[in-house]
């Protein structure tokens, strides 16, 4: 972590420290609004007549990801 923290010092505004882990939760609140939604698709360079296959894929890698790193699912 010294290594790091040296290597990478003049990126690195804070540092975290605690006995084991953190935790952070929350949610995108702004995905549940159309104007929210509609912000991301764009960001991510979606056409809204493509947006039917990519709603799966993300609710997916949403659920999967956690799982696969050992860790449970906010769903």
């Amino acid at each position: 972590m010294r290594q790091f923290l040296s290597r990478f010092a003049g990126s690195i505004m804070a540092v975290l420290s605690g006995f084991d882990r953190i935790v952070f939760r929350g949610s995108h609140r702004s995905l549940a609004f159309n104007h929210g939604m509609e912000a991301f698709v764009n960001s991510i360079g979606v056409l809204r007549k493509d947006f039917g296959g990519v709603d799966l894929v993300l609710s997916e890698a949403a659920l999967f990801m956690p799982r696969a790193l050992g860790r449970r699912s906010a769903a």
